[in-house]
């Protein structure tokens, strides 16, 4: 028959159907779950039970922390009534964790209740900054507030730990930890970390100015260091001779949604300062 009666009246849609079950489903948005069914389901009033528009015919788990997310409406993603967009209250979470759908109550429009499979499980929503995104982007969260300057008699850097106002030490994250990593790697000689035979630029107080092929050399080598700072992407170097026996390097450097510029000279006593 083409027209089914329901307990709460007649339904536009009839019994051709007599068994129906969930086909898969997915993440339509951060808020949205789609769920598509083998056979038209009963979709004609939101507060019937077992109706598909009625939100509390779904349910919608993340299975990382077994939280159960809100359904507030129900509407149809297709004319034929066999699949549906699932609006949630909270946010679905991200690709790398598992969700679930599911409904046991659900009805066809002859009145037949849903049968196995009851649930699909699939990912959340891919996100313009997840977890690994955001390891990636942020290597050096915090480091503690200190200015950078490298004694000329000792090599040494002579750096004092600020203190905030609430008496803790100062912190300091992203681009200006970022700084500071270029700033060592310029002002350290190359070979004075063991383990890191590569490290270091060795632009040291009293040093030879270079000139010529050296300061392309000097320059390209910088650029290659920089690069490797975490989170680094692009990087400029240049080489500036002041008063013809001072030199300074110039630094750009270009983070992910971020640069900033770094610029060493060597004062009048020979340490090393940042401008």
């Amino acid at each position: 028959m083409s027209y089914g009666v329901q307990p709460y009246g007649v339904t536009p849609f009839g019994g051709g159907y007599t068994t129906i079950a969930i086909r898969r489903a997915w993440a339509g948005a951060t808020h949205v779950v789609r769920v598509e069914l083998t056979a038209p389901a009963l979709a004609s009033d939101g507060f019937n039970d077992g109706d598909a528009l009625n939100p509390s015919t779904w349910e919608i788990r993340r299975l990382d922390t077994n939280q159960r997310l809100t359904p507030i409406f129900v509407t149809r993603a297709n004319v034929a009534g066999s699949a549906f967009d699932i609006r949630l209250m909270e946010p679905l979470g991200s690709h790398m964790v598992t969700h679930r759908s599911s409904s046991y109550v659900l009805l066809a429009p002859n009145g037949a209740t849903i049968t196995a499979p009851h649930v699909f499980d699939f990912p959340g929503v891919v996100r313009s900054v997840d977890p690994v995104t955001a390891a990636r982007r942020r290597p050096l969260v915090r480091d503690l507030a200190n200015p950078f300057r490298l004694d000329q008699a000792t090599g040494t850097a002579q750096a004092a730990i600020v203190v905030d106002a609430t008496g803790d030490y100062a912190t300091e994250t992203d681009v200006a930890v970022v700084r500071k990593g270029i700033l060592r790697r310029v002002t350290t000689p190359r070979g004075a970390l063991r383990d890191y035979p590569t490290y270091g630029i060795g632009f040291q107080p009293k040093s030879i100015v270079p000139q010529g092929g050296d300061i392309a050399a000097l320059i390209a080598e910088i650029e290659r260091q920089v690069m490797q700072e975490p989170g680094v992407k692009k990087a400029r170097a240049g080489v500036d001779i002041i008063g013809g026996d001072v030199a300074r390097i110039r630094i750009r450097a270009r983070m992910i949604g971020d640069q900033l510029e770094v610029t060493v000279h060597r004062a009048p006593d020979g340490s090393f300062l940042e401008t």
